[in-house]
């Protein structure tokens, strides 16, 4: 079995996760491609069974007239993945495929990862993994889940229902 590798990707949640979360990574303020080659540098040649990515996502717009935001993303460092802007990080989320292992996946714990068009990103993210990418179309208060949440499947086109393990199981390892 792999490790649980929680990645935080947001300076302003950091204490948060550290406070409830034994050995978390703390790559705040990193683009994508620091981020996941941070990743690999901490998993070395052991495979991650569960990649948690505690970042934020944009959930409006501020404009004056509150304009609904229909757009689900996360933020790594000053990068905005997207499902517009998914192709130009493509390279570097890549990094992360072969450190997964077989049954392994990944969950995004931002807000509204899986909103709107979010679920065209996280899609890809699927297929470019080739495993389960997790998310929520709604914000996600400190460290717990808001159901409901998504899975994206490799080679699907739409998301389903997804089995979540929380944060503190133990029947998982952490490095």
């Amino acid at each position: 079995m792999g490790i649980v590798v929680d990645a935080i990707s947001g300076g302003d949640i950091a204490g948060v996760v550290k406070n409830n979360i034994d050995k978390p990574l703390d790559l705040s303020g990193k683009s994508c491609q620091e981020f996941f080659d941070g990743v690999r540098a901490f998993a070395g040649s052991t495979k991650i069974t569960v990649l948690r990515i505690w970042s934020h996502g944009a959930t409006h717009y501020a404009d004056k007239y509150e304009t609904p935001y229909n757009k689900g993303n996360i933020h790594l460092g000053r990068d905005q993945i997207d499902a517009d802007t998914i192709g130009k990080y493509e390279d570097h989320l890549k990094i992360l495929t072969p450190l997964l292992e077989e049954f392994g996946w990944v969950e995004l714990r931002g807000c509204q990862a899986a909103l709107g068009s979010g679920a065209k990103m996280m899609l890809r993210m699927a297929d470019i993994w080739k495993r389960d990418v997790h998310g929520s179309d709604r914000s996600q208060p400190l460290m717990t889940w808001t159901p409901p949440v998504k899975a994206a499947k490799p080679g699907l086109s739409t998301l389903v229902g997804a089995n979540f393990v929380e944060y503190n199981d133990q029947r998982f390892r952490r490095r």
